[in-house]
């Protein structure tokens, strides 16, 4: 039985998804996976060791589900906040589990219906989600690195599905080139991270400064807080990208803070409100670090006691 490509758009729309497309599995390009490991030697992704497990596969998965046929792809849109110190993905529910709530529907018509593998992921399990977006029709890469559609711009999550169906037919790949001579993102970047030939250092990144990246920062680093203002992410590509518009929506109280209230965060405080949000990836004391460097001011640990204090 050959599934409806119709049908699974259809039920990822009413389950509250911008975007769906639906690729064949095979192995990921030989020049991406050049790519990727040659960044890992080269130390592009800064202390994200876990980025090197598993590598067979996350370029092959017929090996992470065996059997699997096609791969469905689909974009979550999120509103992109003008003024906020918190990344616009992160504001809100944490996209882990909404993603996977709005995935549930596809799973269960696609098992109801003959399917016997069926494996959702949302950035954690080793799937090379980006690739398989641009495969799967609902984006093409941009010099930044995100994925670009051309009628909602790059301001969506990416979760998807393997499975063993098939499907009647398959959405053709984006190859097309958003940015052309555009470089606004590469000229923005705080921290200098986005190269000209849309090669992306991801431990210059102020996503992975303020996130991934435990202990301290050099004074260089935080110098790269502080060009822009921000206590967990970066939106600054997004904002200058000519193909996303800033939402007319207020941003969430709870995360319309000062960078003074985010440096008085405590890790009581921090679970009980931010708990269910994305937050809950950096510890409070990440949080003050990250709102210290927005302030200028010069970072003071202690060694582990949770009222670390901040000092000009």
């Amino acid at each position: 039985m050959a599934f409806s490509l119709t049908r699974i758009k259809e039920l990822a729309y009413e389950s509250g998804f911008a975007l769906c497309g639906v690729a064949r599995c095979d192995e990921v390009d030989k020049r991406l996976v050049s790519h990727f490991v040659g960044g890992l030697a080269s130390g592009r992704y800064g202390s994200m060791e876990w980025m090197g497990r598993n590598l067979d596969l996350r370029f092959d998965p017929q090996k992470l589900v065996e059997g699997a046929a096609s791969i469905i792809v689909c974009g979550m849109s999120y509103p992109l906040y003008g003024k906020s110190l918190v990344a616009s993905y992160a504001v809100g529910e944490d996209y882990h589990r909404s993603l996977v709530r709005s995935l549930a529907p596809l799973e269960h018509w696609l098992t109801s219906c003959g399917a016997t593998q069926c494996r959702h992921f949302v950035d954690s399990a080793p799937v090379a989600e980006r690739y398989w977006a641009v495969m799967a029709g609902i984006g093409a890469k941009s010099r930044s690195g995100m994925v670009i559609n051309e009628n909602i711009g790059g301001t969506f999550l990416i979760g998807g599905i393997l499975t063993d169906a098939e499907f009647d037919r398959y959405d053709t790949p984006s190859y097309f080139d958003p940015c052309k001579g555009c470089r606004r993102c590469v000229d923005a970047c705080p921290s200098g991270a986005i190269s000209e030939d849309g090669t992306v250092e991801a431990s210059l990144c102020r996503s992975y400064l303020t996130i991934e990246h435990r202990g301290e920062l050099t004074p260089k680093q935080a110098g790269m807080i502080a060009k822009a203002p921000t206590v967990f992410g970066c939106d600054v590509c997004l904002k200058v990208c000519p193909y996303n518009r800033i939402s007319d929506e207020p941003l969430p109280d709870r995360f319309a803070l000062t960078a003074e209230s985010w440096l008085e965060i405590g890790t009581n405080r921090l679970r009980k409100h931010y708990g269910d949000t994305p937050l809950s990836r950096a510890s409070a004391k990440m949080i003050r670090r990250n709102a210290a460097c927005s302030l200028g001011l010069t970072y003071n640990d202690d060694g582990g006691n949770d009222d670390d204090s901040c000092n000009k």
